[in-house]
């Protein structure tokens, strides 16, 4: 599921986090929750300015939910003080069509995240649940 690499949590509100064979994540959640991965090692500027887009794959019931994408970034000068950016992908996932596996797959392009350094990214998180419920990911990863 992590195809990024590193450290990956949550906030402790989840009250099932589920890894199947290391391949993908099913989270329970409420509305404060949320589940991030470090994008590079802590307090480090990590370019990915190279890429373009940000894609993974979700599945959760019919009911949907409302959710952000947030990438956080690292001030260039220490690499330590995060800024937040967060888009809502919930129009992009409500319009993705499921693969024969019912997996949504969805990409967001990083522009989309307005006035974002993609020379200093921290971490990738999932937070801003509409409502409480269950939902699985899969593959997050950066391309050209």
């Amino acid at each position: 599921m992590n195809a990024l690499g590193f450290y990956t949590d949550d906030d402790i509100t989840m009250t099932e986090r589920t890894s199947v064979q290391a391949d993908w994540i099913l989270l329970t959640f409420n509305t404060s929750s949320y589940w991030y991965s470090l994008l590079g090692p802590d307090n480090t500027c990590n370019d990915y300015s190279m890429y373009s887009s940000l894609n993974f794959a979700v599945r959760y019931p019919a009911s949907s939910v409302g959710f952000n994408i947030v990438l956080q970034t690292n001030d260039n000068a220490t690499c330590t003080q995060m800024t937040q950016y967060p888009y809502n992908v919930t129009s992009l996932v409500n319009s993705a069509t499921a693969g024969s596996d019912g997996w949504l797959h969805v990409s967001v392009p990083l522009s989309s995240f307005a006035g974002i350094n993609l020379k200093a990214l921290k971490a990738l998180v999932v937070a801003g649940f509409t409502a409480a419920g269950r939902i699985e990911f899969d593959y997050f990863n950066f391309t050209k």
